[in-house]
């Protein structure tokens, strides 16, 4: 999702395969996975809380962070598994 975002943004191809190549490159890395699901799980977590906050209910924002924070952690650590599953000698 962030390198169709930076494409798009961009407006540039290149941007976007080449985010999205870097980052397969960082989840195939063993420390900077987990650094890389770190950082991108709390952005997430921070996308969610403004999300939210535009909705201007109490608790909004809160309680989409959380989510948001829970399903990037799920995904981010199921690509770290699969990433480690394709390096796996049966």
């Amino acid at each position: 999702m962030i390198a169709v975002a930076f494409g798009i943004g961009m407006q540039s191809w290149w941007w976007g395969g080449g985010i999205f190549l870097g980052g397969v490159i960082v989840m195939v890395t063993p420390v900077l996975n987990i650094l890389f699901c770190i950082a991108m799980t709390a952005l997430w977590a921070v996308a969610g809380f403004h999300i939210g906050e535009a909705i201007d209910q109490e608790g909004a924002n809160y309680v989409i962070a959380v989510i948001a924070g829970l399903v990037a952690l799920g995904a981010h650590l199921g690509a770290i598994e699969w990433a480690e599953d394709l390096g796996a000698k049966d």
